[in-house]
């Protein structure tokens, strides 16, 4: 686990990180120039193979805190962010989640890996502080009806479903096999997928295999031998990269279809798979059909000269909503910051987003199904 730099921060950010710590549990500290910055924390994969997630976490919040102190702050003070690298490993959440309590954050925009934000969120929850996750999707994240912790994503029994039914209503599919990477949000969300097919189609194949794995040979050939008409997988992209290629390699006819966490990764998935990508189906919501979008992706570019990741647009909605929650609030307090997030109702470039009593976003039919042509992912159909 890696810390960012003081110095290096203080440089990336403009604002800097200051030294000053506040008593874990007090949540910021309450209104009034005098109490200093109030400070939100970002946590997720800085470094390591999922590092692309980690800057749309890191940008993302990044923006949206620069336009609010550009506009004088919240309560009359700037705004700070307390940025954490947990490189995606499950065993360091809790203690980039400890450190964040130590700094006197409000709340965090974080994590990105369902593994990592459930015990993070343990942590934060018993201090009082703001959890917002852009891309948690475990179902057990706001199950537990956790006052304080919010998601702007979907949820895995969502984004199963909507697989499970593309593969048996428009597919038509009649054989599957169903893979995933171990982890709470891969196998979370290959359970719902097989679950919602049962009934439906066979799957001939449920398996798993560890998240650092990279030799899908074995598996892949028995995939091949049962001749199956789709395949999915629930995981990460810098897994579903190296499948790709070697089911290529070995002549696999039959697409391969996974989750949010394979969606939009041009330069880390499409580019690096190349023509094999194509036909490989996702779901992910259609974020650019909301008219806040264009702006967003304009103001994106004009900050980082480059183009937004596919959790940039939930990160930035995410820091504007607990700021949000901060400025109602009237106070940088936890427990009172969690209770004006959910009695409001946040106009963000992902829409009008308000949330129901488990933390999770009012929304119906909330994913897409996107299959990759020609190198770019474009819409499928609505399920």
């Amino acid at each position: 686990m890696r810390h960012l730099a003081i110095a290096a921060a203080s440089l990336a950010l403009g604002f800097g990180l200051a030294a000053c710590k506040a008593e874990p549990g007090k949540g910021g500290g309450g209104g009034g120039a005098a109490a200093g910055p109030v400070k939100i924390g970002v946590a997720g994969p800085i470094t390591g193979g999922q590092a692309k997630n980690g800057q749309d976490l890191k940008e993302g919040s990044l923006l949206a805190v620069e336009e609010w102190n550009a506009k004088g702050g919240v309560l009359g003070r700037t705004v700070e962010l307390v940025i954490r690298d947990d490189e995606a490993l499950d065993k360091n959440a809790t203690t980039v989640a400890q450190e964040l309590v130590n700094a006197g954050v409000v709340g965090v925009v974080g994590h990105f890996n369902s593994g990592c934000t459930i015990p993070a969120s343990e942590k934060y929850h018993e201090a009082g502080i703001v959890t917002i996750t852009p891309a948690s999707t475990n179902t057990y994240v706001t199950d537990r009806k956790y006052a304080d912790v919010f998601r702007v994503c979907g949820r895995d029994d969502q984004q199963g479903r909507t697989a499970a039914y593309y593969v048996s209503d428009v597919l038509r599919a009649k054989r599957v096999a169903v893979f995933d990477d171990k982890t709470s949000y891969g196998k979370g969300l290959a359970d719902e997928c097989a679950k919602n097919l049962e009934g439906r189609v066979e799957v001939v194949i449920r398996e798993g295999f560890d998240a650092t794995e990279r030799n899908f040979r074995p598996y892949l050939t028995k995939l091949k031998d049962a001749n199956v008409d789709v395949w999915y997988f629930g995981g990460i992209y810098e897994q579903a990269a190296p499948m790709l290629i070697q089911a290529s390699q070995l002549g696999i006819k039959a697409p391969m279809m996974s989750g949010d966490g394979v969606h939009g990764y041009q330069a880390d998935f499409i580019d690096k798979v190349g023509a094999a990508a194509n036909g490989t189906l996702t779901t992910f919501p259609d974020t650019t059909a909301n008219p806040g979008y264009a702006e967003f992706v304009a103001k994106y570019r004009a900050r980082f000269d480059a183009e937004p990741g596919p959790y940039a647009i939930y990160s930035y909605a995410s820091a504007h909503i607990l700021l949000e929650g901060v400025k109602a609030a009237g106070a940088a307090d936890g427990p009172k910051v969690a209770a004006a997030i959910h009695a409001g109702t946040f106009q963000t470039p992902l829409g009008p987003i308000a949330f129901d009593d488990r933390g999770d976003v009012k929304a119906l039919d909330y994913y897409k199904v996107w299959v990759i042509r020609d190198g770019k992912h474009v819409l499928s159909g609505p399920k």
